[in-house]
């Protein structure tokens, strides 16, 4: 209402498989569309830990699954963040994931994760970069 949030957007925030599933299937449903501060649907499922609903959005056509907000915060990235290690898990079996990106205050995900004290999602990304 206003934000700029879509439908889909919304589905994604609120973990709403079904909808997503419905939404994804419809003509004219942009995957990869932003929000006014660029927050896309993939990234506010994983920013919740909706894993379902990623595993979902990653098979979508034209998935954008490295696509940053305005803060330069990529869906792995706020995943990290937030400590949810199966949806870092299953982001990492995208392939062309990026782990290398930093935010705009210079963390890339294992910083963004080491800095809250995740250490499950810690040992998953220091594995992957090994």
């Amino acid at each position: 209402p206003g934000d700029g949030s879509t439908a889909l957007f919304q589905a994604c925030d609120n973990g709403h498989l079904d909808v997503v599933r419905v939404l994804l299937a419809a003509d004219g449903i942009q995957a990869n569309q932003a929000e006014n501060d660029g927050i896309t649907p993939l990234y506010i499922a994983c920013s919740n830990g909706h894993l379902d609903v990623v595993r979902e959005l990653l098979g979508a056509d034209g998935i954008q699954a490295n696509q940053a907000n305005q803060n330069s915060q990529t869906p792995i990235n706020i995943a990290a963040d937030a400590g949810h290690v199966d949806v870092v898990r299953l982001l990492l079996s995208v392939p062309g994931i990026d782990v290398t990106t930093a935010d705009k205050w210079g963390d890339v995900p294992l910083a963004s994760a080491r800095k809250k004290g995740h250490g499950a999602v810690v040992s998953v990304l220091e594995s992957f970069s090994s």
